[in-house]
């Protein structure tokens, strides 16, 4: 499995290799000024499109499981016709996801940073995503509370400090071989524009000489590094200095010595934070540098060095248009990034494509942003997060709708398999195994119950269980020493009556499994019940 680990990270660098490539000015052009403009870019309106394809290998054998895979998502698309940012923190997407079979139309808000609106056709309410932070402060613990006031300063910093980040990193990065700019005619929103196309390619082999030339560039310009390491501090250094100073109240004891009180010192000096860890990165980078050459040819004749080789070729390459106009603003961009697999990958792919376009209007303008309908209420993941499953999710869609379908028929993310060994040891209550009743197979009903996503609730007065079907409805009651039930509202006779034994209740395995929708099988061989659901 691990020889297959070289996609992502070959994507992950080949796109890393954007922000530190082709950046140093190419004729009268800044390329560095633009992409350090497009992170100070306040509030805009534009539309993009996100396309993956993948090209099957026809010389590997595939699982079914697979073929379904590429039969749904082989060709798949994430359409954003309007995308709005009022502020860094403040957006509406509306689009369509795309696949083979369907088109899924969505709809997008995020007016803090800590929550999520979501709309999706088919969803009978708007799902509402919270950052779990609200939850956490309410626990009361002081330092816990500190801390994620801090984060969310953290992150409004992160904003704040991104234009001059980027620019400092941009100051260092190297060119790739193939660069170049020239004006173009283009339309952006019904409007004609004379632009500048910067227009790069970075080649899989290029990639070692690009982060060779990074470093180097990083290593002579000792203001830069320290310039990128001064906005890491602004952005961490409050927030660790908030917390040591918490946890120093909290933990110390009277002797006043403490790791604490030695890192204090530091987070309150930028001048002398910056020092000491540009002296400790420069001497680290200089040590790589020293021997890189020497160390990468000797690591070339490894076994991972001998792939990592193969693996950066001409078939790896990012390909990326920029278009800017006279206020060196990025209106316009193409992007593709195209993976090769190698020879001896046989996962049953031979070629990954992702494509990417953007334009954008309106930059740094007024916005409005689109609001989704929730006068019927929202369905409030955050809250229940854990207790999510794929009933209960397919419970919120309306079984006509495009995304149930695809979940239910295509991804069959209800289905489920209970494989259960009968206990021919003596009887334990605590056991999940079944075990047989005078020819009745019963099994534990929370096991199976929750197995099959249904809910169970215990009535201790009535010596009742109540187990409820997310996705049907359906609501199930047994008594616990009887013979007879309910199932919605209905009566229903049992084999043998429902036990409760050391606090758990085992039931006859036909009734559970078939009023829930499952079919019940026995395996002879394996002594053992199989519960089935599609």
């Amino acid at each position: 499995m691990r020889k297959k680990r070289w996609t992502p990270v070959m994507g992950g660098a080949l796109a890393g290799m954007l922000l530190i490539a082709g950046c140093q000015p190419v004729g009268k052009v800044d390329v560095a000024q633009i992409i350090a403009n497009n992170a100070s870019v306040k509030s805009m309106e534009g539309k993009q499109l996100i396309a993956l394809e993948i090209t099957p290998d026809p010389s590997d054998s595939i699982s079914a499981d697979q073929q379904v895979f590429m039969d749904l998502f082989g060709t798949m698309k994430l359409n954003m016709t309007e995308v709005k940012a009022k502020s860094p923190l403040e957006v509406s997407v509306k689009g369509n996801f795309e696949y083979k079979k369907g088109s899924i139309p969505f709809q997008l808000t995020m007016k803090s940073q800590q929550e999520f609106l979501l709309w999706i056709e088919g969803a009978k309410k708007p799902i509402l995503i919270k950052n779990n932070m609200d939850a956490m402060k309410e626990s009361g613990e002081k330092l816990q509370k500190v801390m994620i006031e801090q984060m969310e300063q953290m992150q409004l910093r992160a904003v704040e400090s991104a234009p001059k980040l980027v620019a400092a990193l941009l100051g260092a990065a190297p060119n790739p071989k193939t660069i170049s700019v020239q004006e173009a005619a283009q339309t952006i929103q019904g409007e004609s524009l004379m632009l500048n196309n910067i227009h790069a390619e970075i080649y899989g082999h290029e990639l070692i000489d690009l982060f060779k030339g990074f470093v180097t560039n990083l290593l002579s310009d000792e203001k830069a590094l320290k310039e990128i390491i001064g906005v890491f501090y602004d952005i961490y250094a409050p927030m660790i200095e908030e917390i040591a100073k918490q946890a120093e109240e909290e933990e110390l004891t009277g002797d006043g010595s403490s790791q604490v009180e030695m890192m204090l010192p530091f987070l309150k000096n930028k001048t002398l934070a910056v020092e000491f860890v540009y002296t400790m990165i420069s001497e680290q980078l200089k040590k790589v540098m020293k021997d890189f050459d020497a160390s990468f040819e000797q690591f070339r004749e490894s076994e991972s060095g001998k792939k990592l080789s193969e693996a950066l070729n001409d078939k790896q390459v990012l390909k990326v248009d920029l278009y800017a106009d006279g206020k060196q603003q990025i209106r316009k961009s193409n992007t593709e990034l195209l993976l090769t697999m190698p020879e001896e990958d046989k996962s049953g792919v031979k070629q990954i494509k992702v494509t990417m376009a953007e334009e954008r209007w309106n930059i740094n303008q007024p916005v409005t942003l689109h609001t989704i309908d929730t006068k019927d209420g929202v369905v409030d993941i955050s809250q229940s997060m854990g207790d999510v499953n794929a009933s209960k999710l397919l419970a919120s869609l309306d079984p006509k709708s495009t995304v149930y379908q695809l979940l239910k028929n295509d991804l069959k993310i209800t289905k489920k398999e209970i494989n259960m060994l009968m206990d021919d040891s003596s009887f334990s209550a605590a056991s999940t195994k079944p075990y047989n009743d005078q020819g009745t197979v019963m099994v534990p009903l929370r096991f199976v119950s929750e197995q099959l996503d249904a809910e169970v609730s215990w009535n201790d007065a009535a010596k009742q269980v109540t187990i409820t079907d997310p996705l049907t409805g359906k609501v199930i009651v047994l008594t616990i020493d009887s013979t007879e039930a309910t199932v919605n509202g209905s009566s229903r006779t049992l084999e043998k009556a429902a036990i409760l034994v050391e606090g758990s209740t085992f039931v006859p395995v036909r009734f559970v499994s078939e009023n829930l929708d499952a079919k019940v099988e026995w395996d002879q061989s394996m002594n053992m019940v199989k519960i089935t659901r599609d």
